[in-house]
């Protein structure tokens, strides 16, 4: 319970001490935060301004202390539950927290994922993080059951015990524009990162949002690592990437690599340039720039033939050519207003050795080319 310590005042223009227990003390100032006197290992300044600002918007004079978390509890139910959990007179029982927690993950993604039931744990329920080396074993154990259940046992035990935890975070998360012909269950939505780099706020924001469109329409998540340029990818990014998309508590339900595909970019190549849709370009880059200028097409487009085209592509493949000599270009609008239409290279000739394939390739795929293949191939 909270104890509530009032002197020598009629309303809350003063101190309140609250104790929560013998080793765990408060203390609060409700109208001038700058005066808090003691603070816990939590960080009560930013709890208690909040505190302080419900107090605030909902105009009210309060004469007891259960008065200020009947105004928080009004104000912001999610945020009172949270706080009264971290900060009331309680002793965790960690088998009913480790329970809780991974049945409603179970049940959010349809079977629990330890590192996401780990992270909730320690996140929700600071206290226990001391207790993480007997804890984690315990937590595994009981992923693995939970797992082990039918859906409907799942459903029964959170209907029971953890409905209210149900609908708080359905109703937080019921946000999301309607999508136009949208079927439920086979919606299917991608992560697309390049892993050349760390993984960034910009990203992880676009991931959120295709994962909340996927949960919606209870579709697929798919994780694309668009990796098709061997001169800036690097093994590490990989397992980032996995780790920060769980960290978010994102579900993944299929990886794919597009550099494990590179068959299918040279067959749409070699169909391009059999169907006169593409060609192969010895032109330098500075010769291309000046081209897309005066809007004019290079001798490479206009004489070479299929079968010139299809034996450059052959011999490319066969390391005849170095980096920068030869390109594979789309048959675009050199007198289109958009600089991308105007025969953008498709493919071209890097000697890096790939951080996953090493050196058995040695032509790649622009982004611009892969990524509309990927998506054909995992629609």
């Amino acid at each position: 319970m909270w104890i509530a310590k009032i002197s020598g005042i009629t309303n809350f223009d003063a101190a309140v001490s609250v104790d929560v227990s013998s080793d765990f003390a408060i203390g609060v100032i409700i109208e001038d935060f700058d005066e808090i006197r003691h603070v816990s290992k939590f960080d009560a300044r930013r709890i208690f301004a909040n505190i302080k600002n419900c107090v605030t918007v909902a105009e009210i004079k309060p004469t007891s202390i259960n008065d200020i978390f009947d105004t928080i509890d009004t104000c912001y139910p999610q945020i009172f539950k949270q706080w009264f959990q971290a900060f009331s007179l309680m002793s965790y029982n960690s088998e009913e927290v480790i329970l809780k927690e991974t049945i409603l993950n179970a049940y959010k993604y349809k079977k629990a994922n330890a590192k996401i039931v780990i992270q909730k744990i320690f996140a929700n329920y600071p206290e226990l993080r001391k207790e993480a080396k007997s804890l984690l074993p315990k937590i595994q154990e009981k992923v693995v059951e939970i797992n082990s259940y039918s859906w409907e046992t799942i459903e029964e035990i959170v209907t029971k015990n953890y409905s209210e935890d149900i609908e708080i975070e359905e109703k937080k998360r019921d946000y999301l524009p309607e999508m136009e012909d949208a079927v439920k269950g086979k919606v299917k939505v991608r992560y697309p990162p390049e892993p050349s780099k760390a993984p960034h706020i910009g990203q992880m924001l676009s991931f959120c949002i295709n994962h909340l469109v996927a949960e919606r329409y209870e579709g697929k998540r798919v994780l694309r690592f668009d990796d098709t340029n061997p001169d800036t990818v690097k093994s590490e990014f990989y397992e980032q990437f996995r780790e920060a998309i769980l960290w978010l508590e994102l579900q993944i339900d299929e990886e794919i690599i597009a550099s494990n595909h590179m068959n299918a970019y040279y067959t749409k190549a070699r169909e391009m340039l059999e169907n006169e849709q593409a060609y192969v370009c010895k032109c330098d880059r500075e010769t291309m720039a000046k081209l897309r200028a005066e809007q004019k097409r290079c001798s490479c487009h206009i004489n070479h033939s299929n079968e010139k085209n299809i034996e450059l592509f052959e011999k490319i493949l066969e390391n005849n050519f170095f980096p920068g000599e030869v390109v594979i270009r789309l048959k675009g609008d050199m007198e289109s207003q958009n600089s991308a239409l105007k025969d953008p290279v498709l493919l071209r000739i890097s000697d890096t050795p790939h951080c996953l394939q090493g050196d058995k390739y040695i032509l790649w795929p622009m982004y611009d080319f892969e990524s509309p293949i990927m998506e054909h191939i995992t629609k």
